[in-house]
This record gives structure tokens, sequence and C-alpha cells, in this order.
């Protein structure tokens, strides 16, 4: 017979742990067998392969040119089997498929990217994908499944009984500038100095947009005229670092640039945005996929949560 024929797991395992550990009695322990169940599959091993694949150095085994060999497949072969062995778990749990995440918000995106992080990280059996979408039809698609999850601001659509949610962030607004931008450098500044100014908004009808508007309106200004409109949070991060421009970001986001990409918070008092983003979901709807990536954001919050009352304390 071939060696694929006799060559078993169990096999590889072994020369496994007696690669790592260089001793038989350590080796059983880790497979919790007996020395001389150990010793009696490396010549079984030695058989199979017609070679020795490890030398006796005193106290130690060490591998022989066939046995680094040997060694290299069975890690890849075992390497296989765990992540089979992964994928089979996940199927037997249920936890295997798509969930369509829909998103309507700039505001928590850390937080949401974090989350699905986590959720990736232990099921990578589950695939996502997040689509962006205005909060109407967003929650028209969850009615109708085509979107498990939902990113959006509460109290801007009315849901009705088959739907939950839950508050995840209601942060404040701040101004921020690309990193060589003029204003950078002032300790001091009012609306007016900053108005005329190139900036990148969000588009009509979000609710930093509204809250930016309704505050200069207050202050006696109208929008700036001299801007860009995008909803899109990799764009208007590209813009402010290739060229000269403010633009308005939750403050999460807005420390987030700071410290990761020398962009500057400008010294102009936050924009209260009054409507509290958060998670939304189908009562009925959800499969086994989609209520694990809810949970991780649900538990994501009790983690959160204490960081954020942290802060502001201090």
């Amino acid at each position: 017979m071939s060696i694929r024929d006799r060559l078993t797991l169990r096999h590889l395992r072994h020369v496994l742990a007696v690669s790592e550990l260089g001793r038989l009695n350590l080796a059983a322990d880790r497979l919790h067998i007996s020395e001389a169940a150990v010793s009696k599959s490396l010549a079984e091993v030695t058989a199979i392969v017609g070679v020795p694949v490890f030398r006796r150095e005193r106290t130690r085994w060490v591998p022989t040119e066939p046995g680094v060999r040997l060694i290299a497949f069975a890690r890849r072969v075992t390497a296989e089997f765990d992540a089979f062995d992964g994928v089979m778990r996940d199927l037997r749990s249920g936890v295997q498929g798509t969930v369509v995440i829909g998103l309507h918000v700039i505001t928590g995106q850390l937080f949401i990217a974090e989350t699905l992080a986590k959720a990736k990280r232990d099921y990578p059996g589950i695939f996502v994908r997040v689509i962006e979408g205005v909060l109407p039809d967003l929650i028209d698609d969850l009615r109708n499944g085509t979107v498990d999850l939902v990113f959006g601001r509460i109290g801007q659509v009315a849901l009705d009984r088959d739907f939950d949610s839950v508050g995840i962030a209601n942060e404040s607004a701040l101004v921020v500038a690309s990193p060589h931008h003029p204003l950078s450098k002032k300790r001091k500044l009012t609306w007016a100095d900053v108005v005329e100014e190139g900036w990148i908004l969000p588009p009509t009808g979000t609710p930093t947009r509204e809250a930016l508007a309704d505050h200069l309106s207050r202050q006696g200004f109208d929008l700036p005229a001299n801007r860009i409109d995008t909803k899109s949070i990799s764009l208007i991060q590209s813009l402010l670092s290739a060229g000269s421009f403010v633009s308005i970001a939750p403050q999460s986001v807005a420390q987030h640039w700071a410290e990761r990409l020398s962009m500057h918070v400008l010294p102009l008092p936050p924009i209260d945005v009054s409507t509290p983003i958060g998670l939304i979901w189908s009562k009925t709807n959800l499969l086994p996929a989609a209520e694990i990536v809810k949970d991780y954001v649900l538990d994501n919050l009790k983690v959160d949560r204490p960081k954020r009352s942290g802060r502001s304390s201090r």
C-alpha cells in the first residue's frame, strides 16, 4: 500500500507534537496518551515512509531531513482539517450563510466596524454584505426579507410592531479640516471664519447636515455654497487628505481622523444631532446568522458604554 493509504491524521498529530516539544513524555502529556503509545506511533511512521523521521540527540528528538518535510506536510494537512472542522461546526449550529446589512449612517461606523470584525473572527462561515441606502427603502427591504439588519437613525421612520431596535450612539458632530488647511493653525475661530471655505457635506436630508444647517441659521449663516456633497465616508476621508477642505463628522470619527490621519478638529462648538442611531431588525424574520451578528452588537454595546462614560467623566 502507498503512504497515502497508511498514514493517518493521528500519525501526523503525533509527529507534530514530538517536533514541537522535542521529548516523547511531553508529547504524550499533550496528546493525553502514554509515552509508549507515542513511541509506537513514531515507529509506525518510520515503517510507512521508509526512513527515520526523528533522530535522538541526548534528551531531545530532532527531525531528520525527511522528517522536516513530513512536519511541513503535517502542518498543512492538520490546518485544513481544523478549518474544515470549524466550517462543519458552524453548519451543525446553523451559523452559515449571508447577512445583509443596510447602512444609512456615518455616525457609529467605528463601532459597527469593530462589531463586525469580532463576529467574523469568531464565525468565519458567515458572509456579511453591507449595502447603503435611504432609511425608508432599507426598512422596506427589512420587511420583505432582502435585508437582515439595518443601522440607521431611530425615529426618522415609524416602526411597526414587527420590528425591534436598540440605540447605539447619539454623538455630537465636530468640524474637521484637512491636514494642511490654513485654519488648522488657528486657536480661535468663529463660524464667519469657516463658512466661506471649501466644504464636504453629507447630502440633503441627513441628520448631520440638517443639524449643521439649523445651527448655522441660528448664527445668521446659510450652508456653505462652495461644497461637495457625498455620503461616502471613504470619499470624504480621501478628499480631506488630498485637498484643502472643511467637513463635519461624528465625534468618534473626527477624533479617529485626527489621531490616525493628521486631520484637525477645529475649535468650534460641537453640533448637537438629536436623533440617535441604532440597530433595527425584524422580530419574525431573523435568520440564525443575523441573530448572531445582532447579539454581537448588543454585547459590544455593554463593553462600549462604560468606555464612553469613562471618557466623558474626565
